[in-house]
């Protein structure tokens, strides 16, 4: 990825300044200038081979339970087989480990996320800008375990017609702008600032340790949407997958 260094932002008019230099692209907050653009499974885990079978050990205990299921707005084993892919989403918004990336397209958004925590430490805002177009979640056929390539995907899991979900993942989702970037195996274990495509361009924008509470409370004024209620019932089921990770595949934290 091509780094490039631009303004600290401090005031929330420095997103207008910033949008205005560079137009509409995807964005990232960081807590910490420590933190990295890793997923949250290739945070854990450091190896090609335990990240490919920690994935399906995670898909596999997601088939296996019906509650997910129906927490996520599926009323049978067929709809989750034509819907795989909304269930990882909608899964990973609870929480899940997963080789997705979490961006959105929002810069409010990514700067709340920037501001939420760490407050000992400088945040970060990263824009980020790719030479491809988003692919809708609806048009991948392949199975979320077997993707070989980098793409950046929109979670249509909203639905139309007779497959209209309400359920509160989806609205997260939603609330949030929710882009996911999914690469191969292989490339999702190293950063992706660190990643050599050159194709990819980020733009690092510091956030100032004193300024992020206040940033913070005028975000949350401004829009009480991006604090969402938890779903607090999938968030259970996850949790468990998660912590059977760990036991199993996890030799490397962050």
């Amino acid at each position: 990825m091509q780094i490039y260094t631009d303004i600290p932002i401090i005031s929330l008019d420095d997103l207008d300044t910033i949008h205005e230099k560079h137009g509409p692209s995807f964005y990232r907050g960081l807590s910490s200038v420590h933190h990295r653009l890793l997923s949250t499974l290739t945070r854990q885990i450091n190896t090609l081979h335990a990240a490919k079978e920690a994935e399906v050990f995670i898909w596999n205990k997601v088939l296996e339970s019906p509650d997910i299921f129906r927490i996520c707005g599926y009323n049978s084993a067929s709809m989750v087989v034509r819907h795989e892919w909304e269930l990882m989403a909608q899964c990973r918004h609870a929480g899940l480990m997963s080789r997705m990336l979490d961006l959105t397209s929002k810069d409010l958004v990514a700067l709340y996320f920037a501001c939420s925590a760490d407050y000992d430490y400088d945040g970060i805002f990263w824009e980020i800008i790719f030479p491809f177009h988003v692919t809708m979640l609806s048009q991948i056929q392949q199975h979320p375990c077997e993707v070989n390539e980098m793409k950046l995907i929109h979670p249509d899991i909203f639905g139309t017609g007779e497959e209209l979900y309400n359920t509160a993942s989806h609205r997260n989702a939603m609330h949030q702008w929710s882009r996911l970037l999914i690469q191969p195996m292989k490339d999702a274990l190293i950063p992706l600032e660190e990643q050599s495509n050159s194709t990819i361009i980020g733009i690092k924008h510091i956030v100032p340790k004193e300024f992020k509470q206040k940033l913070y409370r005028e975000i949350s004024d401004l829009r009480k949407d991006f604090i969402l209620a938890p779903n607090n019932e999938l968030e259970k089921y996850v949790s468990a997958i998660n912590n059977e990770v760990e036991e199993k595949f996890c030799s490397v934290k962050s």
